[in-house]
């Protein structure tokens, strides 16, 4: 007999937890309506619970992505003038 695990998307899993914290249904009711273990949403809930405070803790890489992208917008302008230049340059020469 071969048993198959099932697998949950990280969107289900949070669609479960928020369910049981909003107080919609207990955690009894969501494991009988979805046929899960209820040692399994309570690992579900303790990992969103554990992590939940680094929603809101990563605003360093949006703002290092930003700085990249201005990096590359200012190089993107000092080769498009290379370049205009070397036309010029070009247009001389024949």
């Amino acid at each position: 007999m071969s048993s198959k695990r099932r697998k949950f998307s990280p969107e289900f899993k949070t669609k479960i937890v928020l369910s049981i914290l909003s107080g919609r249904q207990s955690q009894a009711e969501i494991c009988r309506q979805h046929k899960l273990k209820p040692d399994l949403v309570g690992r579900w809930k303790r990992m969103f619970l554990d992590h939940a405070s680094t929603v809101f803790a990563h605003p360093q890489p949006q703002a290092a992505e930003r700085q990249k992208v201005d990096e590359l917008e200012q190089m993107i302008g000092r080769l498009t003038v290379q370049l205009e230049a070397a036309k010029k340059v070009s247009n001389i020469w024949d």
